[in-house]
């Protein structure tokens, strides 16, 4: 049976059992331990002397190679890998492989410019949902939207909005062009109000006999609260308002 040769393996289970206890693990795998070959019982003299012999080269030679970056300096490195990139494409190109450089250069910025595009993405939807959707929302709700359908109406109403050179809400016409006729304020309170009434609140107005500042009606009539009053309800007690047949008046 040949002679198991000591040296660095992976796993240990490479190693025969009756040598096992003279390997440590080191630098990802398993080497031998000189101290514990010392005191290890052997059969065998040579094997012995062989394996320490061995064991002592590896050191020697690691200590060697590492003898060789001791005075290294790590700015110098970079700049002889970036010269030697350099150089690399200059060699490229003098091979007349040109469009292969630049094809790789191409590939790079597209990928950088990808990511810049979507976290500018990001930037400006939260912008735009804090700079023009909260204001709208806003308005909607004070001129007498529904809570529970607001989101509804924002998505309808989004094309007929946008944030001027200053950042601030305006609204469009119907071919897209900013309205001078129209603020956020009056398009809720009138414009949509006039088309799709069915997304706001009671009014209160036809008659139903019940008092216009008063927070209970007369007999039969609906609630109805003063609009400074709605507007400091929470979005909850709002719609509770209005499902149970509630107005608000100014």
């Amino acid at each position: 049976m040949a002679k198991f040769k000591f040296k660095k393996v992976t796993k240990l289970d490479e190693v025969p059992e009756a040598y096992r206890g003279v390997y440590v693990e080191k630098d990802g795998g398993f080497g031998v331990d000189p101290a514990k070959l010392e005191d290890f019982e052997w059969d065998d003299k040579e094997e012995l002397s062989g394996a320490l012999e061995r064991e002592r080269k590896e050191r020697k030679d690691a200590k060697a190679a590492l003898e060789r970056f001791k005075d290294l300096d790590p700015d110098k490195a970079r700049e002889a890998l970036d010269k030697l990139q350099k150089l690399e494409e200059k060699k490229l190109m003098d091979k007349g492989e040109f469009d292969r450089l630049l094809t790789k250069r191409k590939e790079e910025f597209d990928l950088a410019e990808a990511e810049l595009k979507r976290q500018l993405a990001e930037r400006d939807s939260r912008l735009d949902n804090y700079e023009l959707i909260n204001p709208i929302r806003d308005a909607a709700l004070k001129a007498g939207v529904l809570p529970e359908d607001i989101e509804d109406v924002l998505k309808i109403t989004s094309h007929r909005f946008k944030l001027d050179e200053n950042r601030k809400p305006v609204v469009l016409d119907k071919d897209g062009d900013v309205s001078s006729a129209l603020t956020v304020e009056k398009f809720w309170a009138e414009e949509f109000k006039t088309q799709k009434p069915k997304f706001y609140g009671a009014s209160g107005a036809g008659g139903s006999g019940a008092p216009a500042g008063g927070t209970g009606g007369g007999s039969g009539g609906a609630k109805t609260v003063k609009r400074d009053a709605f507007e400091k309800m929470a979005p909850v007690d709002q719609a509770a308002h209005f499902k149970s047949g509630g107005s608000v008046v100014d």
